[in-house]
Formats: structure tokens, C-alpha cells, sequence
């Protein structure tokens, strides 16, 4: 009987391994992690101004622009094979009946494809006829905005800002006027279409003469760098250095100092942008909300409105007050270097650090009662379930925690039972009493603290 179970089982793993084998596998990092822009198709390169674009992600799926319709696929890969799934596309007219006719062409070309391969940084996919789709990795410019720092090696007098579209189209604001056109960029190479510009007059000579310089070294740009947060565009006249305008939406920060004074000794001051135009945060004592609107550098606050609660000291009553006024008066905004800083129309600064949720970050315990913590540093994690657990230095431990309104309750917790050096045992007997006695819990910049009554435990 055992032997006959033995055999069983044996026929079964073998059975596990090649089901496990035979299982499809999806984009490797060479075609996933970003856009693929088609250059050619069968030799052809595609039509002047047409953009056509492939994106493949990790789970099967792939989509993209064919120049007038979107359109998604699946597709699985076996070695250098690649099997396409059946295209669907929208049904738009194509104005121009070159691209309509490209668009065709490349639809029928894809869904035919049998093999890829990636050289050089170009991907090449091809049918089993012969016929050839030649893909170079898009910029990575798509989506994003920069605000030019100089025009031609002279420094930007008034704000100039610059948004890349995803359907291969840019736009943005010249000093007095807003421009829009085309762009296409391969490789580090850009080329710029003819621009159009609205025709308000600039009072100011200067400010003139600036946009005038920068819409001409944008129209004759050849190349690009991007490297972190600055964007170089080359032109024959010098170039255009930009700083990347981040997205706010769906960011938190935390107030680190308003004008010339750092935020008071034990108060959190915060401010979150979300991803429908609301803006919220707590002003020390109370909490706030709103709208916000971010065009280009520019930014305006409106509709705030707070609750009432009495803070308890008349500092905290003075900094909230004061807080809450610049957010009212705010007209623009640079994230940079890890930091948020707001100007208002008074050139007032608010400077922020992100705000880092306590609930799904991994915390490491920097000070325990005042003593720094060096060697085998303990973990602290609370998940969004209600749950906690982390690394007393030596020995794995969990529990359950309840968080409200910077109230922290930690139940009793468990442990592993593995034996360590002396000094570690100590620790992390220290810090698990520690930790369960704490109440309550703030994060100040990258910092997260837990007090309770003789404990203090302060983590990054």
C-alpha cells in the first residue's frame, strides 16, 4: 500500500513540474517598466508626425496607440516566441488617410507577431512572414511638467513651465502667453513641430524678450537629457534647464517651518493633496479642508474650512491662525530635493518634509528612552488590519494595535524564543515592555514617535 502511495505521489510531482513548466510567462523587465514608440514598420519609417505606441505589462496584457484608435491584446512568451491574443481597438476616423492606412498596416503586422527580441535598446518584433516592427524605448517624458530654471544661460525672470502629453503633444506657458504643438523624442534626440501661441501682449520688455527666446530654443531643440529632477533641452542658441514640476495629488507633507519660525515643540502641522482636487490636513489643534488647483508652478488653496476646537496654548493658538492664513494665500509651489515649498502672495514660505503614513511603513527604532539604539535594531509594522508586528533585535514579535486620532492602544504581545547575545536580550526585552505601555503615537517629518507614561520610542 505505502509503495503503491510512494508511486502516487512520485507520478503526481512529476505531473506539479511540468504543469509548473508549462505555465505561460509575461513581459521580462526588457519589455516591461515603460513605453515602446514604433519607428518603422517592414523598413518604413512611420508617417511624419504619427505617434504609435506599445506598452506591455507583467500580467498578460499589452495596449497602446495606433495612431488614431487605442487598443489592448494579451499575449504570453515562450523563449524568443511571443503569442498575440485577438486586438481590440476603438473605432475613431483617421483625418489623415495615410495614418488610417499605417494604422491598419500595423494592427494586421502586431496580431500576425511570432518572435521578439530586444537590441540595443530596440525592440524588434516580427511576423512569420518577414514582416518587421522596429520599436525604440519612449523618453519618459510623457506626462510630466518642468519649470524652466534658464533660457540660453540666462536665468528666468517670470515663470515659464512646459507639460509633455501622453499622445505625443506639449504645452505650456511662455511668460505671457500659453503655446501647444508636437513633439517627438528617441533616444536623447527631440524634435519640436511648429508651435502655436496665444497673442496676448507682454507690458513688460523683458518678460518679452524671454518668451520670445524660449519659444525659439524650444522650436529648434535637436536633443534632451533628463537626469533626476532637471530636464536640459539642447538648441543651437544654448538650451532651456528645467526643474520637474512633481504631481501633488495623492502626496502628504508635514509642516517644518512658516517664514523664519520652525513649527512648536510637539506639534504636527500637516497638509495632504488628493487625487479629486481636495486638500486636507490638521493646523496643530483642529482640522481643515478644501480645494486646490495646480497650474503648472501656480497653485491656489480655496473654500477652507476648520474645525473649532481650543488649542491649548496660546503658541499653538498663534501658529494655527498663521498656518491656516498663508494656506488661504498660497500662489505657488516647488517640490524638490525631498521637500515641498509653498509661497504665498506675500513671499511667504511654508516648508514641508513628507509626511510618511505610521500604517504600512516598516519603522526602525532609533532611541529608546533617550538611549540610542546602535546594534540589532528592533522593527516596528502596522498593517491597515489592526496588526503589528516587527523585530525585537533577536526574536520576531506580533500583536494587534487600535489607532485613533494619534491615540495608540497595543495589546499583549508574542514572540519567538530564540536565544542572543546578552545585551540584545536586554533590548529587546526593553523595548517590547516599552512598547506595550505606550498610548500614543505622531510622526514629525520622518520620524515616528510613541509615548506613553515613562516611555518614549522614537523610529525612522
Amino acid at each position: 500500500m505505502w509503495q503503491h502511495i510512494q508511486k502516487s505521489l512520485a507520478a503526481f510531482s512529476m505531473l506539479l513540474i511540468v504543469a509548473v513548466t508549462a505555465l505561460p510567462t509575461f513581459a521580462e523587465d526588457e519589455l516591461s517598466g515603460g513605453q515602446w514608440q514604433l519607428i518603422s514598420i517592414d523598413g518604413q519609417p512611420v508617417v511624419a508626425g504619427s505617434l504609435i505606441t506599445l506598452t506591455f505589462d507583467t500580467e498578460g496584457n499589452l495596449f497602446g496607440s495606433g495612431g488614431c484608435n487605442s487598443y489592448s491584446a494579451t499575449y504570453t512568451i515562450e523563449g524568443d516566441q511571443i503569442v498575440m491574443g485577438p486586438i481590440i481597438s476603438t473605432l475613431m476616423m483617421c483625418a489623415d488617410p495615410a495614418v488610417a492606412e499605417q494604422e491598419i498596416a500595423y494592427f494586421a503586422a502586431l496580431q500576425a507577431v511570432v518572435t521578439r527580441a530586444v537590441v540595443d535598446g530596440q525592440l524588434l518584433l516580427m511576423t512569420e512572414t518577414g514582416v518587421e516592427l522596429n520599436f525604440a524605448r519612449r523618453a519618459g517624458l510623457e506626462g510630466s511638467q518642468w519649470l524652466a530654471l534658464t533660457i540660453n544661460s540666462e536665468p528666468v525672470i517670470s515663470d515659464v513651465w512646459l507639460s509633455f502629453s501622453n499622445d505625443g503633444t506639449l504645452g505650456g506657458f511662455a511668460g505671457c502667453n500659453r503655446f501647444t504643438g508636437g513633439y517627438d523624442a528617441r533616444g536623447d534626440a527631440l524634435t519640436v513641430g511648429a508651435l502655436i501661441r496665444t497673442e496676448v501682449a507682454c507690458l513688460d520688455e523683458a518678460i518679452a524678450a524671454q518668451e520670445e527666446a524660449f519659444l525659439a530654443a524650444l522650436a529648434s531643440a535637436f536633443a534632451y537629457t533628463k537626469q533626476g529632477e532637471e530636464l536640459v533641452i539642447n538648441s543651437p542658441e544654448g538650451g532651456i534647464v528645467f526643474l520637474e514640476i512633481k504631481n501633488l495629488a495623492g502626496t502628504d507633507w508635514s509642516l517644518v517651518t512658516l517664514g523664519n519660525d520652525d513649527v512648536v515643540a510637539e506639534s504636527t502641522l500637516t497638509l495632504s493633496f488628493s487625487t479629486d482636487g481636495r486638500v486636507s490636513g490638521d493646523s496643530g489643534c483642529n482640522r481643515f479642508m478644501g480645494n486646490y488647483e495646480a497650474n503648472g508652478p501656480r497653485l491656489t488653496l480655496s473654500q477652507l474650512a476648520s474645525t473649532r476646537r481650543a488649542c491649548l496654548s496660546d503658541a499653538l493658538n498663534q501658529q494655527e491662525q498663521a498656518y491656516l492664513r498663508a494656506l488661504e494665500s498660497v500662489v505657488r509651489y516647488q517640490a524638490s530635493g525631498g521637500q515641498l515649498i509653498l509661497t504665498t502672495d506675500a513671499d511667504l514660505a511654508l516648508t514641508f518634509s513628507p509626511l510618511t503614513p505610521i500604517v504600512g511603513t516598516e519603522w526602525t527604532l532609533v532611541s529608546l528612552n533617550g538611549t540610542h539604539v546602535t546594534e540589532s535594531a528592533p522593527t516596528l509594522t502596522l498593517d491597515d488590519e489592526g496588526r503589528l508586528s516587527g523585530s525585537g533585535g533577536c526574536n520576531r514579535y506580533g500583536g494587534s494595535y487600535t489607532l485613533t486620532d494619534g491615540m495608540l492602544t497595543i495589546s499583549p504581545l508574542f514572540s519567538t524564543r530564540m536565544a542572543c547575545a546578552e545585551p540584545v536580550m536586554a533590548q529587546e526585552m526593553a523595548f517590547l515592555n516599552a512598547l506595550e505601555a505606550v498610548t500614543s503615537a505622531r510622526v514629525e517629518g520622518q520620524q515616528l514617535i510613541l509615548e506613553g507614561n515613562s516611555v518614549r520610542l522614537v523610529f525612522e
